[in-house]
């Protein structure tokens, strides 16, 4: 896994928190130290796309970790995306999401 890290051109790294582990806003200065070189160091790796996701508003999740360049937040459980992002993110029609459904449905109904 190692070997394949440094070999791949390029990764996306995604943090996931949704128990309170890696984001603690009452944290001591220590703790958020250790935290703010981690994710530092993968936000600014040219070849990584970072991303913290957690069950936290995203206003909160700037807050804590907006100040890491590079690194990408979404919050509310990964649904709402921080303006501050750099990477774009190109959702799917959801439209085409309900046509499936719909015709997923057609065809169960007639089993």
């Amino acid at each position: 896994m190692r070997e394949d890290y440094f070999k791949a051109n390029k990764r996306l790294i995604l943090v996931v928190n949704d128990d309170g582990v890696i984001i603690k806003p009452s944290a001591k200065n220590d703790y958020q130290n250790r935290m703010d070189t981690v994710l530092s160091s993968l936000a600014a790796d040219s070849k990584n796309e970072a991303w913290m996701v957690a069950r936290l508003p995203v206003d909160l999740l700037e807050s804590i970790y907006g100040h890491v360049k590079k690194l990408n937040l979404a919050g509310s459980n990964g649904r709402i995306f921080s303006e501050q992002n750099k990477a774009f993110v190109e959702l799917p029609d959801g439209s085409l999401l309900e046509q499936e459904a719909s015709q997923f449905i057609e065809v169960i109904s007639t089993l």
